[in-house]
């Protein structure tokens, strides 16, 4: 048996959840504590905020299921990462002969 610790598959944290709706900002931002998220990984958070009112911001603790990606698809995440970023590349940098003009 080897001596190195396998991480858990699935791990729960605390997190916090920052909500903004207001004429400067339309945002949700999560923090996890103690843990790094990697592609593949899934995130659940336990009894979500569902919004603000307009014209608020507010924060909330809530705890979060980490759910890791296993070798095969972390592997996928990047490659299919991979060439999502070349399609944004090919389409942001086309010539201008071949974007389609809708005067």
């Amino acid at each position: 048996m080897s001596s190195r610790a396998r991480p858990a598959r699935v791990v729960t944290v605390a997190c916090t959840i920052e909500l903004a709706q207001d004429a400067d900002a339309l945002y949700t931002h999560v923090t996890l504590r103690g843990v790094e998220v990697w592609p593949g990984d899934v995130v659940a958070i336990l009894d979500p905020p569902a919004q603000v009112p307009f014209g608020t911001r507010a924060a909330y603790q809530r705890v979060a299921t980490v759910r890791r990606a296993g070798r095969v698809r972390r592997a996928w995440m990047h490659v299919r990462g991979y060439f999502e970023i070349c399609n944004l590349v090919e389409v942001g940098f086309a010539p201008a002969d071949r974007r389609s003009s809708h005067a």
